[in-house]
């Protein structure tokens, strides 16, 4: 039952935002969500961030950052955001959306859920307004403590190290996709099946050294044949009987990024059936 919430939590916050976010005064650009976990200060966090702004990043007339750090009313063990929290934030966060969208010249460049806090990212180039229209909005939702903290950040470094997901939570956000589409098709994703993984290669000999590290953890070869990548011409298709809920499809996935890393390799993605039964 957790799982599955956490897979509907999930859904909810990647469909929240589809609009088309100022860049400046004259120019929009459409936003794509994406949400992932990951260990800050070695705790998880929950991160949820625009990742088509890393194409127009740093906006030269945006050099502001600004935080809200919002102080949520309770929270999980892990310190992330309980279910009925959780909706009470998107309705804050939503609020904020919409103000900032109405003011101009404000960036939403995300979240960061961990340690009880939610904190908000803004990029601007007028504290001043930003921060008003934070506390405008916040002043509908009393109760919640919150402080509001700015910094120059010309080149956008925080977005671009701490937000923006590396290549490996890019597969995580991936294999989130994925099984939110088995689960949106009625798979309980409870039961084994057959998964397929696609991982490319430099060379031949890296694609049989791999092939050899992988055979004692029961992966079956399917194919071997070239690929379209000029980089990694040398393709192989794996299997393994395995669950595809997204805790255990994250674990093999990336045991398999890592390794085919090792291998001068690039894992290219999975692949299954669903199934209702």
């Amino acid at each position: 039952m957790r799982k599955n919430a956490l897979l509907i939590l999930i859904l909810m916050v990647c469909a929240l935002y589809s609009f088309a976010q100022k860049t400046d005064s004259t120019h929009f650009h459409y936003s794509q969500w994406e949400n992932y976990r990951s260990m800050i200060n070695k705790r998880v966090a929950s991160i949820y961030v625009d990742v088509a702004l890393i194409d127009f990043a740093p906006l030269a007339n945006h050099s502001s950052i600004v935080l809200l750090s919002l102080k949520m009313k309770e929270s999980d063990v892990d310190g992330l955001a309980t279910m009925r929290e959780a909706k009470q934030l998107l309705a804050i966060e939503d609020s904020l959306v919409k103000n900032i969208h109405l003011a101009g010249n404000i960036v939403y460049a995300g979240n960061i859920v961990t340690r009880g806090n939610k904190d908000f990212y803004f990029y601007t180039d007028s504290v001043t307004n930003c921060s008003t229209v934070i506390q405008e909005t916040l002043a509908s939702f009393p109760g919640y403590k919150y402080k509001i903290q700015t910094e120059d950040d010309t080149y956008w470094a925080f977005y671009a190290e701490v937000l923006y997901p590396r290549e490996e939570y890019q597969q995580i956000i991936e294999n989130t996709k994925t099984v939110l589409v088995l689960s949106q098709n009625g798979d309980p994703l409870t039961t084994a099946r057959e998964v397929k993984h696609i991982i490319h290669f430099r060379d031949i000999y890296n694609r049989e050294d791999f092939i050899t590290k992988i055979a004692k953890q029961k992966y079956t070869v399917l194919e071997k044949k070239n690929s379209e990548d000029p980089f990694y011409p040398y393709a192989l298709i794996i299997s393994r009987k395995d669950l595809v809920d997204i805790y255990s499809v994250n674990e093999y996935t990336l045991d398999l990024w890592y390794l085919a890393r090792e291998y001068n390799g690039n894992y290219a993605g999975w692949q299954t059936v669903l199934r209702k039964d």
